[in-house]
């Protein structure tokens, strides 16, 4: 089933050779997809049609030798010319004059020769990841290919199967082989198994013919000429890791046909298939702006922007933008977003100035979705960094030009005034705003303010005078050096940013750090640092004529500005210095609780502190606990549903409110719960970690890493509601938010907290390789630090299990055991489920959920999350095999909440449910399961003695090594490989489970009871 079926198909017949081609849409603005390259067909433009469809008229070609299109054979038949002329009979059949050329690899190559051959026909080309001929940067394969083509190898390996020969005798171990090595990006598994189906529907002999064909870009010559004869918009799209094309050969390209060059930050080969988000709307914008005449052609270097991908950067934002837009002076674009609204007219907004050119505005992540709560939030990437533009010359950097800016987004925004924040440099626009224009700042935070109000250490003052001077100096703050950026810029990034945050437990940040300061170059950075000249005006005398109220940050271990020039300022301006202790030179991402604690007051007191809206009699109150449950999954809330009930039963008329987020939500309030109204404002984590699965792959370590920001502005959240409303106890069953922001500001601390979780310690995956181990022993550290200096944060710490559920594996170099540690610093409740069904009432229920005595019922069931769709589609493929091994095979398969039950289609035999409240009945009864590698499904299971096959996720660490574990202690279950498990091996598992005899270690069944009870004691 396709995501959008086509308008119009058909074929048109040139040189005695049929071509296929389909219409999509029927928008004023024409996009036609180049014939693919012939190892593939016009499927691989699948994630673009029904998008772009929307809003322009869409057409794909099958290319001469694949798909639908003939398969002659004859070098005579593929040209580049051939291809050419293809894309213009098929735009003559479809009635399209003129329009935007897109291509990929060498199908770039056809649009832009058709852009120098037919200008009246091509009113722009996107040329992603361009192949052209040789003369410009390539890969080495470890042999020469050109030599080895024809080379008779016996035994061929590796890039000895580019060869003709193997091409003629077994055409598809090529392409097996091919696109094991170009199919580089992470959880790409899907992508792989489409690109080799789409070449096995061609054949060595054609794939001879392509590779021997003519072609007008035979010579770097030729290719120039043609390139330069292009007149037309044209935008390079290329990933930084492309292992087909080098990204050096996108940007010679680039600078030939005079093209705007868009880098996809560690993007391979295939970015319009593995991220097509970002490709299609760098698409859609570029063929937007060519319609509006505003797609520009450089005249000078080529104008580079580079997106960050999902490796990059958090997939999912915690709050997306309001709106975006751009302001544009003297030919320069600047980026600005807006999240919020003011909450009255009068309210000021608030502005994050950006800073050094060196990261863009993504550095105020932490801020902005907390702020946004309150009032209008504005931001804008600096010039040089983000989505805005790169200028060329130095003056372009100035500081008034930086300065003016702001008011041009202020004014592009409608607003009027508001509270001003600098980090860093970004404090000198600051200090012009609230000087020079008193009417648009209501008050000035400045975090660590470079503004060079003192002296600075030798080294650092040593590095200031001979920026210019080429010492051949990279090592420490000798990279602090024009020369040493042109050639190390990376390094000199690595060097900074450990310099910017030197406090312990900070590799996220400094990897987000590294990656914005990829965003840019070292000849933009040194451009920028050129136009910073010193105005005439001096720093203290610009301070002179501040008048509104300055409250300056800074950390006492700040590495780039030292305390003293913070301190400096809050003197000159007459501000409240506020001091960070220990803290360095970014506490806006190092420590964000404390920092928007400070923004919110210096807010408040512009606007007028609000009155806390309802005051209740303590005494007089009932007790109140408030509950967190990890909105991933449905199995945490079914425990914690089974906990609250016993919690009632020892502590009559308590009251429960739950703060979480859905699916989790949509079960509360089903059982009658009530759900807190502040749950609405929580950003999603079940969205984040679907987002960062593949197919039946989520790196969980990782995908909490990248969960920063999402934790960062639930917790602000959390600590809001707790401060207007009273609780007696505060209950956490893995809210990651909680337990960590409280272990760094303790003193937000106002009840009763008991944590409660069914894993400790994250753990390696073994092909994460020696930084990953570094990475999970560096949290592990840190969760045994936080606990060590604040042993009574936690009030109570309740481990779901036993102790011998606990791993044995260190929790890293110099630390104790998961198990020793745990013991030490855990109560034990036993495993959590709510109430079981008796077995002696099997028969009963099985009738009463309509199953036959005589059926095997197998149930599949994925959780509550989206990530298990290519599992259930497997299990569904594997029916027939196991119908024909089990009569009457009778399969029920549950996708949850969060999955559509229409998109898993299925034979007679199989039928496909939603979400099922009563999922743990059907479990309780059927004669076997095929779940995933969940704790509460697999342990539920094993708890009702029923048979199951169970698939870990690849890269989860707790499937596959925490819950393995547990399992494994019970004899419960069989775990199965996805990557191995065809629907045969399903099938023949199933079997072996089903005529298993079954000798589970027990379940105990007062878990929820002895939880109840610790927690009950904080009452």
């Amino acid at each position: 089933m396709r995501a959008r079926e086509p308008d119009k198909t058909g074929y048109l017949t040139r040189d005695g050779v049929r071509v296929y081609y389909e219409v999509s849409g029927d928008g004023p603005d024409a996009v036609v997809f180049t014939p693919a390259d012939t190892i593939v067909d016009s499927r691989m433009w699948k994630a673009q049609v029904a998008y772009l469809a929307r809003h322009h008229q869409v057409v794909v070609i099958d290319p001469r030798g694949n798909g639908r299109s003939d398969h002659p054979v004859g070098p005579e038949f593929y040209t580049d010319l051939a291809h050419v002329e293809d894309v213009i009979a098929v735009m003559d059949a479809s009635e399209i004059d003129r329009g935007v050329l897109v291509g990929l690899c060498g199908s770039s190559w056809y649009g832009l020769l058709a852009a120098a051959r037919y200008p009246d026909r091509v009113a722009g080309v996107v040329a992603i990841a361009p192949g052209a001929v040789d003369g410009t940067p390539k890969h080495d394969r470890g042999i020469d290919l050109g030599a080895h083509w024809s080379v008779d190898v016996e035994d061929p390996q590796g890039w000895e199967l580019y060869n003709e020969g193997v091409w003629r005798r077994d055409w598809p171990t090529f392409p097996r082989f091919f696109f094991s090595q170009i199919c580089n990006d992470p959880h790409s598994t899907k992508l792989y198994e489409d690109v080799v189906e789409w070449a096995d529907q061609t054949s060595g002999e054609v794939m001879i013919s392509a590779y021997d064909a003519d072609a007008v870009g035979c010579t770097p010559e030729a290719v120039a000429t043609e390139l330069r004869r292009i007149r037309c918009p044209v935008l390079v799209i290329h990933g930084t890791h492309d292992l087909c094309q080098p990204i050096g050969r996108g940007a010679h390209i680039a600078r030939l046909a005079g093209a705007e060059l868009l880098v996809l930050g560690r993007a391979g080969h295939l970015p319009q298939a593995r991220y097509p988000v970002a490709v299609n709307h760098a698409i859609d914008d570029f063929v937007r702006r060519v319609a509006d005449g505003a797609a520009t052609r450089p005249t000078g270097p080529t104008l580079v922007r580079v997106v960050p991908t999902a490796l990059e950067e958090t997939v999912m934002k915690a709050r997306e933008p309001d709106a975006t837009g751009y302001i544009e002076r003297d030919g320069v674009r600047v980026a600005w977003q807006v999240y919020g609204d003011l909450a009255r007219p009068q309210d000021p907004a608030v502005l994050l100035l950006p800073t050094w050119c060196i990261v863009p505005a993504d550095v105020w992540k932490f801020q902005a979705p907390f702020l946004a709560r309150r009032t209008r939030v504005i931001t804008f990437d600096p010039r040089g960094n983000g989505a805005s533009d790169r200028p060329e010359g130095p003056s372009a950097y100035a500081r008034e030009q930086q300065t003016q800016d702001a008011l041009d987004v202020l004014d592009a925004t409608g607003t009027e005034r508001a509270v001003v924040v600098g980090l860093s440099m970004g404090n000198l626009f600051a200090l012009d705003l609230a000087a020079d224009h008193p009417e648009r700042v209501a008050a000035w935070v400045a975090i660590a303010p470079s503004m060079r109000v003192g002296t600075f250490p030798p080294e650092r003052a040593e590095a200031f005078d001979r920026w210019s001077q080429d010492t051949g100096d990279d090592e420490g703050w000798g990279r602090y050096n024009q020369y040493s950026w042109l050639r190390d810029y990376p390094g000199f990034l690595d060097f900074f940013f450990d310099q910017l945050v030197p406090e312990a437990h900070s590799t996220k940040l400094i990897e987000d750090l590294v990656a914005w300061g990829r965003g840019t170059d070292g000849e933009t950075l040194a451009r920028a640092e050129l136009g910073w000249v010193p105005g005439e005006r001096s720093v203290e005398d610009a301070c002179a004529a501040v008048r509104c109220p300055v409250v300056v940050v800074h950390g006492t271990d700040d590495r780039i500005v030292p305390y003293e020039h913070g301190a400096r300022l809050a003197e000159l301006t007459g501000g409240t210095l506020v001091t960070f202790d220990g803290t360095g030179h970014g506490p806006q991402g190092r420590e964000p609780v404390a920092l928007n604690r400070v923004l919110d007051d210096v807010l408040g007191g512009v606007t007028g502190p609000q009155p806390r809206a309802h005051r209740e009699r303590s005494l007089r109150r009932p007790k109140r606990a408030l509950y967190l449950s990890s909105p991933i999954g449905l199995g945490h809330v079914r425990r914690d549903l089974a906990i609250a009930n016993e919690l009632r039963k020892q502590h009559p008329g308590l009251e429960i409110e739950w703060l979480s987020q859905s699916p989790v939500t949509d079960f509360l309030e089903m059982a009658g719960e009530r759900v807190h109204p502040a749950s609405g404002w929580l950003a999603s984590e079940s969205g984040h970690v679907e987002s960062e699965s593949g197919e039946h792959d989520l790196h969980a370590f990782q995908a909490i890493r990248r969960m920063d920001e999402i934790l960062v502005a639930n917790f602000m959240v959390f600590d809001d509601l707790v401060r207007e409303r009273d609780y007696d106890l505060w209950i956490g069953d893995e809210a990651w938010d909680l337990d960590h922001f409280l272990h760094e500001n303790p003193g937000l601390k106002r009840a009763p907290f008991a944590w409660m979780t069914d894993f400790v310690g994250w753990v390696p995956m073994a092909d994460g390789g020696d930084q990953e181990a570094f990475l999970t022993a560096d949290y592990n550290a840190e969760m045994v630090e936080h606990v060590e200096r604040y042993p009574r944060l936690r009030d109570r710490s309740v481990f779901v299990g036993d102790p011998e559920d606990l791993v044995p594996d260190p929790l890293g170099p110099g630390l104790p055991t998961i198990r020793d540690w745990t013991v030490e610093h855990f109560a034990f409740a036993g495993y959590v489920m709510g109430a079981r069904p008796d077995p002696a009432e099997r028969l009963r229920l099985r009738r009463r959920l309509g199953y036959g005595e005589d059926e095997v019922v197998c149930v599949a069931s994925v959780g509550g999350s989206g990530v298990g769709a290519p599992l259930l589609r497997r299990i569904i493929e594997s029916y027939d095999a196991a119908a024909a091994r089990v009569p009457g095979l009778r399969m029920h398969v549950v996708t949850g909440p969060r999955l559509d039950p229409a998109a898993f289609p299925a034979p007679p035999g199989v039928e496909v449910h939603g979400f099922l409240p009563d999922l743990d009945l059907h479990h309780a009864v059927c004669d076997v399961a095929i779940v995933q590698g969940g704790l509460s499904t697999t342990m539920e299971l094993t708890a009702n003695q029923r048979p199951f096959l169970y698939f870990p996720l690849r890269h989860h660490f707790e499937q596959q090594v925490h819950v393995r574990h547990r399992l494994e202690r019970h004899g419960a279950g069989r775990a199965m490989d996805y990557l191995t498990a065809d629907p045969d091996a399903i099938a023949q598992a199933l079997v072996g489970e089903l005529e298993r005899e079954l000798d589970y270690v027990p379940v105990p069944t007062d878990g929820a009871t002895k939880a109840a009870q610790l927690l009950a004691e904080l009452l």
